[in-house]
């Protein structure tokens, strides 16, 4: 995985991750009428910060404070979406 050593591509990576779940979640908030019908993009917008989050663990797995705080913040936004 020598791409991720790679800093701009990964710094690109992020931004796209972060860029994708921001939508889904804004439209997830647009369309969202009461019955659940757009669940779908809420699971989806925290799938796409999953993968954020997978591919920052991966690149810090020296530094377990930084990996715990993440992790946390990770579950609290997962916990404040549902």
């Amino acid at each position: 995985m020598k791409w991720i050593e790679d800093v701009r591509l990964r710094e690109t990576v992020y931004f796209i991750l972060f860029d994708t779940a921001l939508f889904l979640f804004l439209f997830y908030l647009d369309r969202e009428d009461g019955t659940g019908r757009a669940g779908g993009l809420l699971i989806a917008a925290f799938v796409s910060l999953f993968g954020m989050l997978l591919l920052f663990l991966w690149t810090n797995r020296q530094n377990v404070w930084l990996i715990t705080g993440a992790i946390l913040f990770y579950l609290f936004l997962g916990l404040y979406w549902i």
